[in-house]
């Protein structure tokens, strides 16, 4: 019997085919600067500002992005799947919401939560 072991390459792998996949099918409904609400009010899709990823020699993965409506997220991910990230996104009330976690074989933990701009 084989065993399937993670591999990062696969992964990303899939990661860029879905992300490819998703965005082809979704040309059809949306055209490319907005996407109709249910209130007729036309929302612009968010531009990004920054997007990085690595993936090492050693199986690690890391990889971060902002866009300009105040989301960030970055996560690195070792080879044994424990992880530690955060992200922050702005609230209705126009807050920053941070969020900084860990998760491995013990479950996910929150390191930190809090709100800016009080």
């Amino acid at each position: 019997m084989a065993f399937f072991r993670f591999s990062p390459q696969i992964s990303l792998t899939c990661l860029t085919v879905t992300t490819v996949s998703a965005l082809r099918q979704s040309r059809g409904i949306y055209n490319d600067d907005y996407s109709g609400g249910s209130d007729g009010y036309r929302t612009k899709f968010p531009q990004i500002l920054m997007h990085k990823q690595a993936l090492g020699t050693d199986g690690t993965f890391n990889y971060a992005f902002a866009a300009d409506n105040g989301l960030k997220q970055g996560e690195s991910i070792n080879p044994d799947g424990t992880r530690i990230g955060a992200y922050s996104y702005v609230d209705p009330n126009g807050q920053t919401i941070s969020v900084k976690y860990s998760a491995g074989i013990d479950g996910q933990k929150m390191l930190m939560a809090e709100k800016e701009n009080y």
